[in-house]
């Protein structure tokens, strides 16, 4: 059986959990998300990019040799991340957001200077360090929502 806490996990959201694909995303894990109903294409991705899947889709478990996956049973994301920090041994580090949340593309710094303009006069005023997803273009930066998120993510666990 494979320890999940020595390697590095890869998921594969499908279209019932988005929310929870971005939850991970912000504790730092790579959470691939599809949206749609093209069914055999997402099983090509899992099984291509080595990912786990998590489903609410009740037909995986009737797939013969399906890749790896996990079955989530709540609805609520507090929850259904609680279960997959659970399953996994996740540890779960929120000290700074790595991830972009919509591409899942890692994010790097990026100078103040580079965002003037392109992010709110008294968010560059009032905050000093800023990142930037290279595929989506998107600017982070630790505003109060990041900190009350944060805490989201650690209360549930």
């Amino acid at each position: 059986m494979l320890n999940y806490s020595e390697v590095q996990l890869k998921f594969l959201a499908d279209s019932m959990l988005g929310k929870l694909a971005r939850w991970l995303r912000m504790a730092g894990f790579d959470a691939d998300y599809r949206k749609g109903s093209d069914f055999s294409a997402f099983l090509r991705i899992a099984r291509e990019e080595k990912r786990i899947v998590l489903t609410r889709d009740t037909k995986f478990q009737k797939i013969y040799s399906p890749p790896e996956f996990f079955f989530i049973e709540d609805d609520a994301v507090e929850k259904q991340f609680s279960a997959v920090v659970t399953k996994f041994s996740l540890k779960v580090e929120v000290d700074k957001l790595c991830r972009c949340l919509y591409c899942n593309i890692p994010v790097h710094e990026v100078s103040r200077e580079n965002v003037y303009g392109k992010v709110p006069d008294y968010i560059y005023d009032n905050i000093l360090h800023f990142t930037k997803c290279p595929g989506c273009s998107r600017i982070y930066w630790e505003g109060t929502h990041v900190a009350k998120l944060k805490k989201r993510l650690l209360n549930s666990v």
